[in-house]
């Protein structure tokens, strides 16, 4: 039953009384009073009593039957067929008034429930006066589902994760958007705004006053969740949560995954915990509950903007007696203020907002890492492999995608982090990451010069996606590679006359026993011999990282060794490659691919510009391969395009100081225009180089065709597969192309004229 309100209904509670229904609209037969059962205590804070006439809000999360409007607590869902649950969420308004409680609340399965928050203010103010004819209710809650707001959020129901997050950066224009502008009859109902869209509906039955219900196109797109309808340009939960932990104090005895380091900034805990799937508990009794609210469902969005939330329990607002519904999970976020509930449930981090204090359960540092001094260096620079060398490799063996869902074999064992007698990091844990001094420092310039939510949301969640997909998987990669030379070596060392097809044979042995999976180098001489993919410059791109940012490896480790479990949770694409002992499993890392990208036209650098046709056919290779298996458009196009908004790590600064006299809207514009031309400056890269440097010298393969055996040149071949496969991809025609530079698209043209 799809609608845009389940229910609407209003409350009052008197002193220590339970609450009683006043009024409740809805199309189901079922009682709302009866399904919420206890639950219908949550939707007051319980220390309401200590603030009168302040205004409060609430969130519970739940779950509602789409055949007959049941609602149930995420916890009971034994025994219910999961294809007919639809999570919704039970949003609520309330006031205390001397020694009663009003409150008035729905129940809606849009994403955008706090668009509707200023309609619920000023509801709760006509509740106020006792004259107020209730059947006013039923005429909000009739016009509000023929609002056709579910009919709108329906219209971007094709953005998955990855697409809104490529969107978000590159600010399309949605009146000129065939998949964002709205459909004619639409548009009738709401009118274009700017940056929202609005609509009116009737509040009385006299018809004579309409009130306005606005929606903020960013934040339809923004996320997963619509950001549950909070306007990103208007509002400033994110920078008050910024603001609230500046001074914030840390309780933690010793050094774990989620404090890594000395000095560690508070957001980054909050990070850390969630990324590990750890309790996280919020808490105030004697401030106002709203804003510890705002907190724990700003925090909510942020994380799930990037990541998948579905193991993660949030209840905003939770009470000692509903301690059942967490009780149990290994990860939850709550909020609440009860401190029963607090000193009761076993958190890992509680903060603590009436003393300003966060608090992080102590636990064991990882006894698998060992520091040395930090003068100590590595050296894993040998020579990189020559064009010469590379013109060599063997097109039959290089590697072949697989398609994720059909390799779910688990390929990591826990053994395989026993690495405390086989590595030294070389860096103090006391010191600061690169990545974090790169965002605390971002944020920090951002909000002095005043930039809105929008801004900092695309920081942050750059942020959160290069840590998880770049940053700690570096660790990973790195400890696999040292891991195979070792191997080697010590094979070597052992049997000094051991041949070379013995030792790959063995080292294929190790490969498959263990489980381990390599990481995929590009501009590579690939043959059919090796099991090792040993390549200086892609070791060399895992050092830099880890060597940066050695303080995050307890977290990285923790992180890694919960979320690769198998095969398809490693960032990047899966591929196989088949040589004489056997198959080999090899991940491709996007950030990596992007960073050969960076290489092959720098305008800093003179020796950017000698290309090399075999390490463009490699490049075109790998990218079609991806483009095939996993489709184009959103489910395809967009999981390689996210990456490109990713800065590379650098201490540059990120966002120049602004004037007071500069404009406030251009202001905020600076660091996301930054990062969207970034996104589209590369992706022009990838189709410019080609059309410049293609042509009939390149390298070549035989072919038998119906004229007889002819030459084909191999990466003019991929280009035109890999030119085609995007020019008809929708995603690409309608938020790509149009942004790219003209000289980008004249060369494509002429590209286009003479070879296809």
């Amino acid at each position: 039953m799809v609608c845009v309100v389940n229910y609407l209904f209003v409350t009052e509670k008197e002193g220590l009384s339970p609450i009683e229904i006043k009024k409740c609209c809805t199309e189901s037969i079922l009682n709302v009073g009866e399904q919420l059962n206890s639950l219908l205590d949550l939707i007051f804070p319980s220390n309401i009593f200590s603030f009168p006439h302040e205004e409060h809000s609430t969130i519970v999360p739940m779950y509602i039957n789409a055949d007959n409007n049941a609602l149930m607590p995420i916890k009971d869902l034994a025994g219910i067929d999961n294809v007919k649950l639809t999570p919704c969420y039970l949003f609520t308004k309330s006031i205390s008034i001397g020694n009663k409680v009003i409150g008035v609340s729905i129940v809606t399965t849009l994403t955008i429930f706090q668009v509707l928050s200023p309609l619920l203010t000023y509801l709760l103010q006509e509740l106020k006066d006792s004259r107020y004819d209730l059947k006013s209710i039923e005429v909000v809650y009739k016009n509000l589902n023929n609002s056709k707001l579910d009919i709108l959020m329906a219209q971007f129901e094709h953005l998955n994760r990855a697409s809104r997050f490529a969107i978000t950066r590159l600010q399309p224009d949605f009146s000129s958007n065939e998949s964002l502008s709205l459909p004619e009859d639409l548009q009738r109902v709401f009118r274009d705004h700017g940056n929202f869209y609005k609509t009116t509906i009737d509040v009385r039955e006299d018809s004579i006053f309409e009130f306005p219900i606005q929606v903020a196109k960013a934040s339809i797109i923004t996320s997963p969740l619509s950001m549950f309808g909070i306007d990103l340009q208007r509002s400033s939960y994110i920078k008050e949560l910024l603001k609230t932990l500046k001074n914030t104090k840390v309780i933690c005895q010793n050094l774990n995954p989620i404090v890594p380091y000395r000095d560690i900034k508070p957001i980054h805990i909050f990070f850390n915990s969630l990324m590990l799937r750890k309790k996280v508990g919020i808490f105030t009794n004697r401030k106002v509950y709203t804003p510890l609210g705002n907190f724990v469902q700003t925090l909510y969005l942020l994380f799930n903007s990037v990541f998948t939330t579905s193991t993660l329990l949030f209840y905003p607002n939770i009470d000692y007696e509903h301690i059942d519904i967490i009780r149990g999970d290994k990860s939850v976020l709550i909020g609440t203020s009860d401190p029963r509930l607090i000193s009761e449930f076993d958190f890992d981090v509680i903060f603590n907002m009436d003393e300003d204090v966060i608090l992080v359960k102590s636990s064991s540092s990882s006894n698998l890492i060992s520091y040395v001094n930090e003068d100590t260096t590595t050296n894993f620079l040998p020579n990189r492999v020559t064009k010469n060398e590379l013109s060599n490799w063997q097109l039959s063996c290089f590697p072949q995608i697989i398609k994720d869902k059909d390799y779910p074999d688990a390929f990591l064992l826990s053994e395989y982090y026993n690495i405390e007698e086989k590595f030294r990091f070389p860096v103090k844990k006391s010191y600061t990451p690169k990545i974090d001094r790169k965002i605390d420092n971002q944020l920090e310039q951002l909000i002095n010069n005043h930039h809105d939510d929008q801004t900092l949301f695309v920081a942050v969640t750059n942020y959160l996606r290069e840590l998880s997909s770049k940053i700690l998987p570096a660790f990973y990669h790195f400890i696999t590679i040292s891991q195979l030379k070792d191997y080697r070596q010590n094979l070597v060392a052992e049997n000094l006359a051991i041949t070379r097809e013995d030792l790959e044979r063995q080292i294929m042995n190790y490969l498959q026993i263990n489980h381990i999976l390599q990481p995929f180098p590009l501009d590579y001489c690939f043959d059919s011999q090796s099991s090792f993919l040993e390549d200086p410059d892609i070791l060399n791109y895992y050092l830099e990282l880890v060597d940066s940012n050695t303080a995050l490896l307890e977290l990285a480790i923790m992180y890694n060794s919960n979320t690769f479990t198998h095969s398809n949770t490693i960032p990047g694409f899966l591929f196989s490659w088949e040589t004489n002992q056997g198959v080999v499993d090899i991940r491709l890392d996007t950030h990596y691919l992007i960073i050969m990208l960076d290489r092959l036209i720098d305008e800093t650098s003179n020796e950017s510009w000698n290309l090399d046709k075999y390490s463009l056919l490699q490049l075109y290779k790998t990218v079609n391969a991806i483009l095939k298996t996993h489709g184009t458009g959103v489910d395809g196009f967009t999981d390689v395009l996210m990456d490109f908004f990713i800065d590379d790590l650098s201490d540059k600064k990120v966002d120049r100081p602004l004037s007071i006299h500069k404009k406030r809207n251009s202001s905020n514009m600076d660091l996301l225009d930054q990062i969207g031309k970034l996104g589209k400056k590369r992706f022009g890269k990838l189709v410019l180089i080609a059309s410049i440097y293609i042509s009939t010298n390149g390298p070549q393969d035989l072919v038998q065709t119906k004229k007889g055996v002819r030459r084909r040149d191999l990466l003019m071949t991929e280009f035109k597969k890999f030119l085609s496969t995007i020019l008809n991809d929708t995603f690409f025609k309608e938020y790509v192309f149009a942004e790219l530079d003209d000289y980008v698209k004249l060369m494509v043209n002429d590209f286009i004229d003479y070879h296809m």
